[in-house]
């Protein structure tokens, strides 16, 4: 019984982690899930036979969830961008109040303020140089070298090490390195084209590598450094905000006339308003002191 519970779990893990701007981990520890997969995932060697049965159930729900919800978040992304990517930015900036109260249980010290700048430069300069040739919303669609299946690989690593963080989206660091729609377009057709189980492949053995990659040094981070983590997210959250307006919201205002930027500014707004009060809401439904 406990097993269908954490798969249902799971579903809606694999659901959040579609959407852009919502966070699987988030609502990992909204499911009370977030602690005992990070201590699963750190005890395989130990306790290997034990983690495993944990882990199996919530890993096919959340890979069910990804794909009974790709293909309807990746219609609305290409059909109504402008109102999307407003969206997620609201559901990205929801994340705050979460780091924010996370933060402020380290009294502050003038150096944290490094943290949030480094981490925002980065996702910042990651956008800028990844996305300044690429005008295709499915980067890859095929695996022609060596160097796409690597950009796929990694894109799994960097997209999945940062999403166990919690209040990090996995599918907007996709889209900072613009490798969402290639990802998902290749997920929603996998059973269509061996051309997209090759890359499904490639990036969850990715996915994998990051996220194992990531949850022992996570859970040592955030035990000895919880400040500063917390500090460096904030700054991937506002590098993530640059990134979905850089990509999704500037060229929704090209051509029009001031009237209308401004009409098309208070819509946008508004579904950003929508965005973030609904993430805030999920991010209060856990009152723990601590995710780990």
């Amino acid at each position: 019984m406990k097993s269908f519970v954490n798969f249902i779990k799971g579903i809606f893990i694999g659901i959040a982690a579609v959407i852009p701007g919502l966070s699987g981990s988030i609502f990992a520890v909204t499911v009370g899930l977030y602690d005992k997969l990070v201590n699963a995932v750190n005890s395989l060697k130990s306790n290997f036979k034990k983690s495993v049965l944990f882990l199996i159930p919530i890993a096919i729900g959340g890979a069910l969830g990804v794909l009974i919800s790709t293909k309807a978040v990746l219609w609305v992304c290409e059909t109504y961008a402008g109102p999307s990517y407003a969206l997620f930015i609201g559901l990205v900036l929801g994340s705050v109040p979460l780091v924010l109260n996370k933060m402020r249980q380290t009294k502050f010290r003038p150096t944290y303020i490094l943290f949030p700048l480094i981490s925002f430069s980065a996702i910042t300069a990651l956008t800028l140089l990844i996305n300044e040739n690429e005008s295709s919303y499915v980067a890859i669609r095929e695996i022609y070298s060596v160097s796409d299946a690597l950009i796929i690989f990694g894109a799994g690593i960097f997209s999945c090490s940062l999403m166990a963080v919690p209040g990090v989206s996995g599918s907007v660091m996709l889209m900072v390195i613009n490798q969402y729609g290639t990802v998902y377009n290749a997920v929603s057709s996998i059973t269509s084209s061996w051309h997209s189980i090759a890359i499904t492949i490639i990036f969850a053995l990715g996915a994998i590598v990051g996220f194992l990659g990531i949850a022992k040094f996570l859970s040592w981070a955030l035990d000895k450094y919880n400040a500063q983590t917390y500090y460096c997210v904030l700054g991937l959250i506002f590098g993530a905000v640059f990134s979905l307006i850089y990509n999704g919201l500037l060229s929704s205002f090209t051509g029009l006339s001031a009237g209308k930027i401004i009409l098309q500014a208070l819509i946008y707004t508004g579904f950003a308003a929508i965005g973030f009060l609904v993430v805030k809401k999920i991010g209060n439904s856990d009152r723990r002191p601590s995710v780990i």
